[in-house]
């Protein structure tokens, strides 16, 4: 009952209202903001800032950005605003359902610290002077996700329904039933999180748990270093399956399918000269000078607000020639702009978290989205006619399969999913759908934003294991954009790295060091 009574200083004066039941940070919570839109001070809290609030805005680096509107953020720039808006209300209960996702490196680093704080009480650094430490709001947190380094030493109780490796199978799935909920005692993040995954004995008992070596192979399971674990993992597709899907139904020439040549792997696709790109009132990208050839595999990296999602969104819609201007309505580009990839033959598959958020609320189907061309705009056709369709059926289907979205055999179950309704499947099946889409199309420029967000390590692997193959037996562009470089696909041997919409790095991979780049930048 305390802790529903306002929180006032030692003098018995009012400091802030009666501590909320519940705040969650969420991709529900991310759509509700931009559907909402504001500015970020007024989102997180008005004119009048709270000690607490004022505290996370400088930690998350948000001061520059209170007079933005939401609209024009990043996708980890909102994260950040969801999470000081969270916290800074002193709810008695914070869940954070992928929080993490979307963050860079520092500012998941800010995350975890500030999540082992809030646990703690979080009277060190929150609390303003004169508040009693027995008036201080203890806030419980919920935490859901798919990655184990995100566990904090803090979380004492681990809960999961029966893994993958449990239950009765249904359409070449695991159905999950058992809900298992024990303490943490010795195991690491690692080890709870393949427990999770392939069943509460895969890490034996608490003494085996807690064998240093017990738990390194854990820790290795759920990484992306053990290349055999992920780029060289059997159940992927050959690479002669692979090529002739990608080959099958093209046009060929005295019955053999036509394979580009050194001359067309050496074609521009991409040509960018003196690009800049306005969002609102902000230049969220500065003269670029960039090109993507056949063939080409980039990183496009960089922190949160560095340019990238906004790259990869003006690629897809100038790629599709949207009705609006390209790059939608809130965007503006000038410069030189030319992109060589119209046709659906020479088309652009985009993964982004921007085309997911545009369609959680589709009335599409799953077939729909998975055969119509859906995954190439953010203003997805919601009437789309019956029979409307880019990809091959039976393309699409082997796609989903390579993804683990259906299963091996087309029973009712798969049957049955691809006339859901989109808005009805997970968050992860959602992705693993928008990837499905993205890679049918068999495009000649893959854009990949942020692809793993919301997916668990086994679908991690098999996304990345299925595009590293791709690119072995394709000659595929990809633009790959990532804040986690461990997963970073073997067949990306160029960088461009941005830093407040800036070039700081483009060039070879081999001797990319983004923390030296950074620096660099920091100090230009």
């Amino acid at each position: 009952d305390d802790l529903l009574r306002p929180l006032r200083d030692h003098r018995g004066n009012i400091l802030a209202p009666p501590q909320p039941m519940l705040r969650h940070v969420s991709f529900s919570s991310h759509a509700l903001l931009l559907r909402e839109g504001g500015t970020v001070q007024r989102n997180i809290g008005g004119s009048q800032l709270n000690p607490a609030a004022q505290f996370l805005v400088v930690r998350f680096g948000l001061f520059p950005l209170l007079h933005r509107d939401v609209e024009t953020l990043s996708t980890g720039e909102i994260r950040k605003v969801l999470l000081v808006k969270a916290l800074s209300d002193r709810p008695r209960l914070l869940l954070l359902d992928n929080a993490f996702d979307g963050l860079d490196v520092p500012s998941r680093t800010n995350l975890s610290e500030l999540v082992s704080r809030t646990l703690q009480g979080f009277r060190p650094d929150i609390l303003v002077r004169g508040v009693d430490a027995k008036s201080a709001a203890h806030t419980q947190i919920v935490m859901a996700t798919h990655r184990s380094e995100e566990v904090v030493a803090e979380i004492m109780t681990a809960s999961w329904f029966g893994g993958v490796g449990t239950g009765r199978k249904i359409g070449g799935r695991k159905e999950r039933r058992e809900f298992s909920t024990r303490r943490r005692g010795v195991w690491n993040g690692a080890q709870m999180m393949r427990a999770a995954l392939m069943g509460e004995d895969a890490n034996g008992t608490e003494r085996e748990a807690e064998c240093p070596h017990a738990r390194r192979e854990a820790e290795e399971w759920c990484s992306f270093k053990n290349r055999s674990g992920v780029w060289d993992d059997l159940s992927l597709p050959t690479v002669d399956r692979v090529s002739a899907l990608w080959n099958a139904g093209r046009k060929r020439r005295d019955g053999v399918a036509i394979v580009a040549s050194a001359g067309a792997r050496q074609r521009l696709l991409v040509e960018a000269r003196g690009l800049t790109v306005q969002r609102g009132e902000m230049t969220t990208l500065h003269p670029l000078d960039w090109t993507v050839r056949k063939g080409e595999r980039w990183l496009v990296a960089g922190g949160n607000g560095a340019g990238k999602s906004t790259l990869s969104r003006l690629l897809a819609e100038r790629a599709h020639e949207s009705t609006q201007n390209a790059g939608g309505a809130d965007l503006e580009h000038g410069g030189h702009l030319e992109m060589s990839v119209h046709g659906d033959e020479e088309g652009v598959g985009w993964v982004s978290t921007e085309l997911h958020m545009s369609l959680a609320h589709s009335s599409l189907t799953v077939r729909e989205v998975l055969l119509g061309g859906a995954a190439t705009s953010t203003t997805p056709s919601s009437t789309s006619p019956p029979g409307f369709s880019r990809v091959p059926c039976e393309i699409g289907r082997e796609v989903c399969r390579w993804l683990g979205f259906l299963g091996d055999s087309d029973d009712d179950y798969s049957t049955g999913l691809l006339d859901r309704p989109f808005h009805t499947i997970s968050q992860g099946e959602q992705k693993l759908l928008l990837l499905s889409a993205a890679l049918a199309r068999r495009p000649s420029l893959l854009i990949l934003d942020e692809p793993c967000q919301g997916l668990d390590v086994l679908s991690r692997r098999r996304v990345l294991g299925t595009v590293q193959r791709i690119c072995e037996s394709t000659d595929v562009s990809v633009i790959y954009i990532t804040h986690h470089l461990e997963e970073l696909l073997p067949a990306v041997t160029d960088v461009l790295h941005l830093a407040g919409g800036q070039v700081a790095y483009a060039g070879a991979r081999e001797g990319y060091d983004p923390n030296v780049v950074d620096v660099a930048a920091a100090a230009s």
